[in-house]
């Protein structure tokens, strides 16, 4: 059985991380390094999260209050 703490932190965290990452780099105009600081991640996983290679077993663009 998959616990519902184990589907937020393999599909949902990353999802929302890729969502922000991307949103931040493309809308706002700021670089990689600068996202990944404010998201604590590296630089390569936003890297990733922008060209849709990490972090899309999960839509969430479509979540309205997100």
């Amino acid at each position: 059985m998959i616990l519902p703490c184990e589907v937020a932190a393999k599909s949902v965290v990353p999802a929302i991380k890729a969502f922000m990452a991307k949103k931040l780099v493309e809308e706002h105009g700021m670089k990689q390094d600068q996202v990944a600081e404010i998201l604590c991640i590296s630089q390569s996983a936003v890297s990733k999260y922008s060209r849709n290679i990490r972090g899309y077993s999960i839509r969430v663009d479509g979540v309205e209050r997100l």
